[in-house]
């Protein structure tokens, strides 16, 4: 119970936050390294926040998820109901 991936090639991976990797930044379509950089990140932070914050996964409201979606994208803003206290 103390090692459930002993044995596996997953023993080695990291876990947490830790384990969400994202790609090499680099310029891409319409976006500078900069920019691809910054737009991993914050897709690297909504992961973790979304998929690892213990409040979140506890079903409270996930406020640093919310904070990271693109205030551009109404249908998203619509789907999770950003008006709601």
């Amino acid at each position: 119970m103390d090692e459930p991936f002993r044995s596996s090639p997953a023993a080695s991976w990291a876990s947490g936050a830790a384990g969400v990797a994202v790609s090499k930044a680099g310029a891409v379509g319409w976006m500078s390294a900069a920019e691809d950089k910054r737009a991993l990140a914050r897709s690297r932070d909504f992961l973790v926040a979304s998929g690892l914050d213990p409040r979140a996964l506890r079903g409270e409201r996930p406020k640093k998820v919310i904070a990271l979606i693109n205030p551009q994208q109404k249908d998203v803003q619509d789907l999770v109901n950003l008006t709601r206290p």
